[in-house]
């Protein structure tokens, strides 16, 4: 993956390639809220929830834990991980 800023809406794309712009930014915020682990390491980088731009270590961070929570993550109102196609990028 290209080593650059993201904005919130650009990497939400990115992990919900087949959701709308909004959804997909939504998908993601609710992501971050739920999962603790990725929530305080962007915390600690920085990160609000005014954030407009994800920098390039927190790419790399939000990836990783993806990487390591995705079998876990469910979003609400979905009764299965299958309900909803999740992009394994970036």
């Amino acid at each position: 993956m290209e080593q650059k800023c993201y904005s919130k809406q650009e990497l939400a794309l990115e992990y919900f390639p087949d959701a709308t712009p909004e959804v997909a930014s939504a998908h993601l915020r609710r992501w971050i809220n739920r999962c603790k682990p990725l929530h305080d390491v962007l915390v600690k980088s920085g990160y609000t929830k005014w954030s407009k731009e994800f920098s390039p270590i927190q790419v790399a961070i939000s990836s990783t834990i993806w990487a390591s929570h995705r079998k876990k993550f469910i979003l609400p109102g979905l009764s299965s991980e299958k309900d909803v196609k999740i992009s394994e990028k970036p």
